[in-house]
């Protein structure tokens, strides 16, 4: 009996830190070679919408630039002249819309037939067939139209002529994108990487003006050991960034926003997202970086 619990007693040594070892944490993972991006949709090339003369770049290379900010223009003085006119067009056509004149008339002339046909059927109910029944039925036929036309001018008429605005207001709008079109500005807060044309150029539509990149947040990418970390391991976790720069090693705090799903013969591929609030950190450029498991 005393033989048989020394037995056990030992084996249970042995085992105990064999089981504590299999599940302790695998360590914070250290990627020796990551590289610096651009965040996605901030680092672009902006185009021509349509085609035309180049009149003028507002920036330089290397400028620092606003959202919105005009950057550069295509020739728009034929859109700007459809603009004038559609703008007349549609003027003309509220005018025509508002003009209270037409109707009054035919209220007006229908009131005349009413009273003609009303004196005529007096005169024949005090002298009996005095005025022709054909008359009669002529001025009756009178007033009739001029109820039609009063009919005409407050109903359809209005409805055409709102008809006409609506249609001269599309030709304003559209004037007015084909100048908005002309414009070439700024998608987001950036810097004027590379500028592609010169003022005096013809661009045709689709064609690179400039290249635009946003630096203040970026993508660190790199791969961990599939074998050692599942994605659940690394995702959202804390990162440290080591970037060798001429003045000396930098140190970037960030986080892991992706983990990849596929895994090849690399590992798994993993992003972290940094700010870039000093400024210091240029894309393409190689790093390390350390993602913390564990505190």
């Amino acid at each position: 009996m005393s033989s048989t619990f020394t037995l056990v007693t030992a084996v249970l040594l042995v085992m105990g830190p064999i089981a504590e070892s299999g599940f302790s944490a695998p360590p914070n993972p250290v990627l020796d070679l990551c590289f610096i991006k651009a965040k996605f949709g901030f680092d672009i090339t902006v185009p021509a919408q349509e085609t035309g003369l180049l009149t003028e770049v507002f920036v330089s290379q290397g400028q620092t630039v606003k959202q919105g900010e005009l950057l550069a223009k295509i020739d728009d003085a034929q859109p700007k002249m459809q603009l004038e006119v559609a703008q007349h067009q549609r003027d003309k056509a509220e005018k025509e819309y508002n003009d209270e004149i037409r109707v009054e008339y035919a209220k007006a002339s229908r009131d005349v037939a009413k009273k003609e046909l009303n004196k005529n059927e007096e005169v024949n109910r005090r002298i009996p067939g005095s005025i022709p029944a054909i008359e009669i039925d002529r001025l009756k036929l009178k007033v009739k139209e001029a109820d039609l036309q009063v009919k005409k001018v407050t109903t359809i008429d209005k409805e055409l002529a709102e008809l006409e605005v609506s249609v001269k207001q599309a030709e304003v709008d559209a004037a007015e994108k084909a100048i908005e079109r002309r414009q070439v500005l700024a998608r987001f807060d950036g810097i004027v990487e590379d500028i592609f044309v010169q003022p005096g150029e013809w661009v045709q539509a689709g064609q690179p003006i400039l290249h635009l990149i946003n630096m203040d947040e970026l993508v660190v990418k790199g791969r961990v050991d599939a074998r050692t970390y599942n994605p659940a391991d690394v995702f959202a976790k804390p990162v440290t960034l080591d970037v060798d720069l001429p003045g000396g090693t930098v140190s970037v705090k960030g986080k892991i926003t992706y983990v990849g799903s596929v895994e090849t013969r690399l590992g798994l591929e993993v992003h972290a997202t940094v700010k870039n609030d000093k400024g210091l950190l240029r894309d393409g450029l190689p790093c390390k970086m350390t993602i913390y498991i564990t505190p």
